[in-house]
């Protein structure tokens, strides 16, 4: 997952600018590393789910596609 979000970022700083929160993002799974190792299994994965849904609404909140649409001005096939 790391791998991914560090690639994607290096995508991102090719084409635009790199939010601050999207670098913490793509880190925080190798920080949390440590903490998943000795907690118990089912510890873990609600840590990866709680840092997997904070990732996702980050993400739709600084994502420039998700702008809103003007339904007056919104075409149909």
């Amino acid at each position: 997952m790391t791998v991914y979000l560090l690639s994607r970022l290096v995508l991102r700083r090719l084409t635009g600018a790199v939010h601050p929160a999207q670098v913490v993002a793509a880190l925080l799974p190798l920080a949390l590393l440590p903490v998943g190792l000795t907690l118990a299994p089912l510890a873990a994965l609600a840590v990866l789910t709680v840092l997997l849904i904070a990732m996702t609404w980050n993400e739709r909140r600084f994502d420039r596609r998700d702008e809103p649409v003007d339904p007056a001005r919104a075409t149909r096939p």
